[in-house]
């Protein structure tokens, strides 16, 4: 980096992502190097390692998107900027979709490393974009783009505990499980699911391995509730505390005496700096009561506390969640720094001084 400064210039253009890219490949040279005989042995690793390295340069190149559309986002006209918003969702939608097809076989997962990741990055970017917007038409259109994805989230759960329901109205009135949740039915399931293939294998019965499949298909849609879900909750969340904490930081900043080099805050005073965090306090605080009424909706719907299903998430993945959180909030506020070079304007104005 020092080397290539002293060529090109300093700042050097896009220094944080041309860093990544120089760490990247060492770390990825020496990994090879150490672990390659392992590699070359067991290809079942190999190809894990293969998909790994691929959802991590989905997570390098939002680095580079991310800030390229708030270039644009601020560059263009406050009246079109609520219709620039509609690149976010596709931004969003695509990386997740690339992140997912790479980790199938992980659902375990996919919801901390998609949505520590790339909501995470979506909802600074979102805040940013906040920040810089004075039109009350741009935050209503960000908050009408998150509820059309919430109603659409809403209804895929709708649709999974409609199967669940007709099952659940099968059970005889007399049965223990009948006042039984559909999380307990489907414990009780898997408890007796591999009694009951003992004892079909001895006993062909066409009506009974009928029945075992309806209840493999009911724990499968159990399952598949939970993890929308949690998901989705998930999701509603980080659109919460991710304004919060970005105003905290922005805050923390704007208080350091090097804050003239970072461009978000260094022309702002007191009053311009309220102004502009006003925005993204607003816009946090309706995510807020969206997250409420989703969470009663969702309990509703199937019966278990949002908070319970949230404390499980945050409380088994906390490492994953604080790390990315850090990793992201401290990679957008430092890409403001002119040190870093970061002109989407592809001018770099110092270079020619």
């Amino acid at each position: 980096m020092i080397a290539m400064s002293s060529i090109i210039g300093f700042p050097l253009p896009f220094a944080l992502v041309v860093g990544t890219q120089v760490w990247f490949v060492i770390v990825l040279v020496c990994f090879m190097c150490y672990f390659g005989r392992v590699l070359r042995q067991k290809p079942a690793v190999f190809m894990e390692l293969k998909s790994s390295i691929i959802v991590l340069v989905c997570q390098v190149l939002l680095t580079f998107v991310y800030p390229a559309y708030l270039y644009g986002f601020i560059q263009v006209k406050p009246s079109s900027q609520k219709f620039y918003l509609v690149l976010l969702p596709i931004i969003k939608i695509i990386a997740k979709n690339w992140i997912g097809h790479f980790l199938v076989t992980k659902y375990d997962l996919m919801p901390q490393i998609m949505i520590f990741n790339v909501d995470v990055f979506n909802a600074l970017y979102v805040s940013s974009s906040m920040q810089n917007s004075s039109s009350i038409s741009t935050m209503l259109s960000m908050i009408g783009l998150d509820i059309v994805q919430a109603w659409v989230s809403i209804s895929d759960i709708g649709n999974l505990m409609k199967y669940i329901r007709r099952v659940q109205r099968k059970i005889p009135v007399d049965h223990p499980l009948k006042s039984a949740s559909f999380i307990e039915i489907a414990q009780q399931i898997i408890k007796d699911d591999s009694q009951a293939k003992a004892h079909l294998s001895l006993h062909h019965y066409s009506s009974a391995l009928t029945i075992l499949k309806e209840r493999r298909l009911f724990v499968q849609r159990t399952a598949q509730v939970l993890f929308t879900t949690e998901f989705v909750i998930l999701v509603e969340y980080t659109e919460v505390i991710v304004p919060f904490i970005f105003c905290m930081y922005t805050i923390a900043m704007y208080q350091l005496p090097n804050r003239a080099f970072y461009s978000q805050v260094a022309e702002l005073d007191d009053a311009g700096l309220g102004r502009k965090l006003g925005t993204v306090v607003k816009f946090g605080t309706i995510e807020l009561l969206s997250l409420l009424v989703f969470g009663f909706l969702i309990q509703r719907k199937i019966g278990v506390s949002m908070l319970r299903l949230l404390s499980f998430v945050l409380d088994r993945s906390w490492r994953m969640v604080q790390a990315n959180l850090f990793l992201w909030i401290f990679y957008t506020v430092q890409n403001s720094l002119e040190h870093n070079g970061a002109d989407f304007s592809w001018s770099f104005g110092w270079l020619k001084t």
